[in-house]
């Protein structure tokens, strides 16, 4: 009895500290490159070229930024079917860097 809810609060506290803490970063990361994506395309509309250029310089930064959070959660690779999410990830944010 005493192993078995050891085994469960040893689970409850790697699914907190080891994949909903580091994910919730990697998601504000995301929502804030995001939003500046969004600003680079309305600077694009307006045709404002200068504070679409500045834009594209935070967008890169802040790509940088989420994929260093994302990283950070790098042992899912080893997780079966987390490692299928974990790469569409990594891929997505290697494509941001190639546009």
């Amino acid at each position: 009895m005493i192993t078995a809810l050891a085994i469960i609060l040893i689970l409850i506290l790697f699914s907190v500290f080891g994949i909903y803490l580091p994910a919730t970063k990697v998601y504000k990361s995301a929502k804030l490159t995001y939003a500046d994506a969004q600003a680079a395309i309305y600077a694009i509309k307006i045709q404002n070229v200068s504070l679409a250029s500045d834009q594209l310089v935070k967008i890169k930064t802040d790509l940088t930024q989420t994929q260093s959070d994302l990283h950070a959660m790098g042992y899912l690779k080893f997780v079966p079917i987390a490692s299928w999410y974990y790469n569409d990830a990594d891929h997505l944010l290697n494509a941001g860097f190639h546009v």
